[in-house]
């Protein structure tokens, strides 16, 4: 015969699972929050950028200026949405001292793929840009420029 024991939990078993809990849901709760604050520190912004290839580059690519909007969880550009490289989604992260880490990947079924990754402090952006031509070619861009005001931003949108 089975012996079952009917211990009752001790106040002290019970307080630290109940101390568990709410570490747990109070570390979840962090990391909502901290999700939370990162959409909302790209979303319904517009960053004017100057768009650099750099020395790896095929010749003849040439430096240009671009608009990079992030609405609606997406990140459009004003130079390539041209190229058929259609609005992404966009991954943000905390990059610690403030700062925040961002990467989007657009693809064209034309043009091919890019992928931005760049840095935002206060309102300078600074980043990489790669392009994977349809052909075969790679292109890599650094950018760099500074976020647009509300109404620059209107007079921009696509």
């Amino acid at each position: 015969m089975v012996h079952m024991d009917k211990t009752i939990p001790t106040p002290i078993f019970v307080m630290s699972a109940l101390l568990g809990i709410i570490v747990f849901h109070g570390g979840v709760q962090a990391a909502d929050q901290l999700e939370a604050n990162a959409s909302a520190t790209l979303e319904g912004t517009a960053w004017a950028v100057e768009v650099i290839p750099e020395g790896t580059s095929p010749a003849g690519e040439k430096t240009f200026n671009d608009v990079l909007v992030f609405e609606e969880g997406k990140m459009n550009t004003s130079v390539w949405n041209e190229h058929g490289f259609l609005p992404s989604s966009y991954m943000l992260s905390s990059a610690g001292g403030g700062g925040w880490a961002f990467s989007a990947e657009q693809i064209s079924n034309t043009e091919g793929r890019t992928l931005w990754q760049g840095g935002i402090v206060d309102e300078h952006m600074k980043g990489r840009l790669v392009w994977w031509k349809k052909n075969g070619q790679i292109v890599t861009y650094s950018f760099e420029g500074e976020q647009q005001g509300t109404q620059a931003r209107k007079q921009n949108a696509f």
